[in-house]
This record gives C-alpha cells, sequence and structure tokens, in this order.
C-alpha cells in the first residue's frame, strides 16, 4: 500500500524517528494490515512485522440495554466507547441511535460520549408500536467509525385487575364482573380495547364468553346470569386483552343465611403475658330475642412471624 524509506543519524541510548506513509484508508480498514519496519546501521540488521490493530487504538463499543421493551415507554441506554488495545475511554464523537420497525425511524437519540466515554441515551415508544423492531447505533470518532445493529422485541403489556360484586353466589344470582385495565410500565389507563370475559364451571365447562370494551378510565363491566340449575362448586372467571390474561374464583352454591349474630368483647384491648383475658358473648337471634341454652366453644391462638 506505501513505502518510505529515511535516513536518520541515531545517537547512544533512546531515539525517536517519524516517517509518514500516505495512505488512502479509513483507520478502520487499515486496522486489518500489518506494518513492516527494517532499520539497517552499522553493519547490523533489525527487521520485523506488527499487527496495525493494536496500535491504532480501534474503537470498541458496548451497549447496556434491555432484552425487550414496553410500548408507550421511555426506555433508557448506555453506550460505552472505548479504545480497544488498552480501553481507555473515548471521549470525542457522536453517537447516533435509532428504533427502526420496517424501515422507518419511530424514536431516535443523539449525543456525545462523557468522560468516561458514556452516553445515557433515552428513547421514547409510541404506544401504536409492538412486534419486532431493530436497534441501531453508530458511533463516529477521531479513532474511527462504528455501526452496531440489533434485533429488540416490542411487547404490549396491561395490568388487570379483575373484581366480582362478591365472592359466593347461589344459583339463579346474577354475577357482576369488572375490569380495570391499566398499561406497563407507566400504569395509565388503557381506553377503548377489547376486553374478553369467559367463565368457566366446576367442571371446565365454558359456560359464558362475552366482549367487553374499556371506557376513558379503563373500565369495562359485564353481567352474568346463574342458571337455576348448575353445577356448583368453584368457577373461575377470566379477562383476556391481547396476550394478558387475569383469573378469579368465585364459589356458587346454595347457602342459609345464619339465624342470629354474636357479638364478642374483651375488657381490655390488650394484655401482658400472665394477665387473665375477661371478656363477654352476647348472641341474639335476628328478630331481637336472645340465643339461650347453646353449647359456646371458645378458642385462643397466637400468630408468630
Amino acid at each position: 500500500l506505501a513505502k518510505s524509506t529515511q535516513k536518520q543519524k541515531l545517537n547512544k541510548g533512546k531515539n525517536e524517528m517519524e516517517i509518514t506513509l500516505h495512505i488512502d484508508l479509513t483507520p478502520k480498514e487499515l486496522a486489518i494490515h500489518r506494518l513492516h519496519y527494517e532499520l539497517n546501521g552499522g553493519g547490523e540488521k533489525v527487521d520485523d512485522i506488527i499487527s496495525l490493530f493494536g496500535v491504532l487504538g480501534q474503537l470498541e463499543t458496548h451497549i447496556l440495554t434491555q432484552n425487550g421493551y414496553y410500548s408507550g415507554s421511555n426506555t433508557s441506554l448506555r453506550i460505552v466507547l472505548l479504545q480497544h488495545n488498552n480501553q481507555k475511554p473515548i471521549t470525542d464523537g457522536t453517537i447516533s441511535v435509532e428504533l427502526k420497525q420496517a424501515g422507518s425511524v419511530f424514536a431516535q437519540y443523539k449525543g456525545k460520549p462523557d468522560k468516561y466515554g458514556t452516553l445515557e441515551a433515552s428513547l421514547l415508544i409510541p404506544n401504536y408500536i409492538s412486534g419486532e423492531a431493530n436497534l441501531s447505533i453508530r458511533a463516529i470518532t477521531p479513532e474511527g467509525e462504528d455501526y452496531i445493529e440489533q434485533s429488540v422485541q416490542i411487547r404490549r403489556a396491561y395490568q388487570i385487575m379483575l373484581t366480582t360484586d362478591k365472592p359466593l353466589y347461589q344459583p339463579g344470582q346474577l354475577i357482576h364482573i369488572r375490569t380495570l385495565t391499566l398499561q406497563k410500565p407507566n400504569l395509565r389507563p388503557v381506553a377503548e380495547k377489547k376486553v374478553i370475559i369467559e367463565v368457566e364451571d366446576s367442571k371446565g365447562n365454558k359456560v359464558y364468553k362475552q366482549k367487553g370494551e374499556t371506557d376513558k378510565f379503563g373500565i369495562a363491566a359485564l353481567d352474568f346470569q346463574l342458571a337455576s340449575e348448575i353445577n356448583m362448586g368453584s368457577y373461575k372467571i377470566r379477562a383476556i386483552l391481547d396476550d394478558n390474561i387475569q383469573e378469579k374464583t368465585v364459589t356458587v352454591k346454595r347457602y342459609v343465611l345464619p339465624k342470629f349474630k354474636l357479638a364478642f368483647k374483651t375488657d381490655r384491648s390488650y394484655y401482658a403475658p400472665g394477665e387473665i383475658v375477661k371478656g363477654t358473648l352476647q348472641a341474639d337471634y335476628f328478630f331481637g330475642k336472645p340465643v339461650s341454652g347453646s353449647r359456646v366453644k371458645i378458642k385462643a391462638s397466637k400468630f408468630d412471624v
């Protein structure tokens, strides 16, 4: 590629010599080549071949980021520029970061490395982006240029709260179902999204499936009417939004309301070890008369963390 010869008088001890070679290559292109030098003088000859890769301080780029991102999130990544041969930081240059999908750029950042060769980049991902995308990073420095592109996964994730008006139902009653959907990680309400509500009986039969739509507060509400003759036991209620599923279990069985109420009161709100607990128990029918002649069982237990 280039050749140069130069004569110089050498003194005893250390000598410095500067030789210019005119080569039309970038530092990155030049790094894959070798340099051959030869010294002749005083009847002696010294020659060697060295790699330019370690001499030129090749640019080394490190990326610290997540494996995947959330739609609608403000994600961060760290880029570190180092010299390959001595691992010293590169503090001069520019770094461009782009997130692309189908060739279109939807998020980008541009900045300069600090005194540690580090750039903290921030990218705002729109709500409408999901699926596979490409993260590309280009660094331009005096040591050369580097370009890295890698695939990242962007997904929509939701936090669903599924509630019913009570945990226990009788045949023939109406189950009121409500969902509250928030988007991760900012926990903002998800509006105008279709939510599928499914109900499965105690034997695994799917007895209800209906679509609802969230309002501006992220809430969707549906009702499920239980038949008079159905399978008793645990019913699973399921809310589905895209790939996100939330389940809740309620019990369906015939039950009888209690005929009386109990009221228990102690003489003090707390006790020290060795003291005696005293209290009164009052049992009354709902129509007002006291419950008399019944057996009472008292059990004391402790909770140890």
